[in-house]
């Protein structure tokens, strides 16, 4: 039976740059790999909170637009001399560069899904 730790001290010797580290989270395993190190509770679990991840993100990407919608509105509506509308209209686009934050954020999380975790695969 493979262990998860032999499968750590097999990686090379070198460390690699902190953003190349592998983190060894059962999406970077195979199913059969999750299967003989007996990781696919985890990989259930891992899956859930990738879920809950872009979830989050999502939700904090609804507020932002929300707010900017408000702001543009109010800006409309209440903003009438030079100081107001140029107030406005910064906060309008530090809104937007938050929208754009929350957007990138969403775009890049993460991408590996763990597929067929119900149904185990019989190792011979």
């Amino acid at each position: 039976m493979c262990k998860v730790g032999d499968k750590v001290a097999a990686q090379s010797t070198a460390a690699p740059a902190i953003q190349d580290e592998r983190l060894y989270l059962p999406s970077d395993l195979t199913q059969i790999e999750r299967q003989q190190m007996a990781l696919v509770d985890l990989g259930v679990e891992e899956e859930r909170w990738r879920e809950g991840q872009a979830f989050d993100a999502l939700r904090a990407l609804q507020n932002v637009v929300k707010a900017l919608s408000a702001l543009r509105n109010r800006k409309v509506k209440n903003e009438r001399k030079q100081k107001q509308n140029t107030r406005a209209g910064d906060h309008i686009e530090e809104t937007i560069k938050r929208r754009d934050h929350h957007m990138d954020k969403h775009r890049s999380g993460p991408k590996p899904r763990i597929k067929s975790m119900e149904k185990p695969v019989k190792v011979g």
